[in-house]
């Protein structure tokens, strides 16, 4: 993605969904905070629960929405530069001079969530929704439809 952001100056760019128990929130928080720092403003990242990347690494279940929801909470509090609890531990961004844009980051984040839940916490903590075209998407004022 950075080389794309490189190398274009007005498309904007998604990861489409990722899944937060593969990468640690700081570590997420700095990778978004590089693609906004070559890209700004063009950038939109979206998660989810997970259910078939975890699947597929041997985990049977997706994770809890809450879990989801305090991921979101915890990226949004890095990119403001706050300092946020994760795992019983303090954390924060601390970028060297030049290496990353000032804080705040404003990058919108959609959760793919298709159900009542998901689409509770999407509207408690997100700036959209992805869903299939299969799912009603009334509620959001920004929704990525999936076909």
């Amino acid at each position: 993605m950075a080389q794309v952001a490189e190398d274009t100056q007005r498309i904007q760019l998604g990861t489409a969904v990722l899944i937060s128990s593969l990468r640690h929130v700081v570590t997420q928080a700095a990778a978004i905070a590089t693609i906004e720092d070559i890209a700004p403003g063009r950038l939109t990242v979206g998660f989810a629960t997970g259910f078939t990347g975890r699947h597929a690494l041997g985990h049977k279940k997706r994770l809890p929405w809450a879990h989801v929801k305090r991921y979101v909470q915890q990226l949004r509090g890095l990119l403001r530069g706050d300092t946020v609890e994760v795992d019983s531990a303090l954390c924060r961004l601390m970028p060297s001079a030049g290496y990353m844009p000032p804080f705040p980051m404003e990058v919108p984040i959609f959760l793919a969530a298709s159900g009542p839940r998901g689409r509770q916490v999407a509207k408690d903590v997100a700036d959209g929704v992805i869903m299939s075209s299969l799912f009603v998407t009334g509620g959001f004022d920004t929704c990525v439809v999936t076909a």
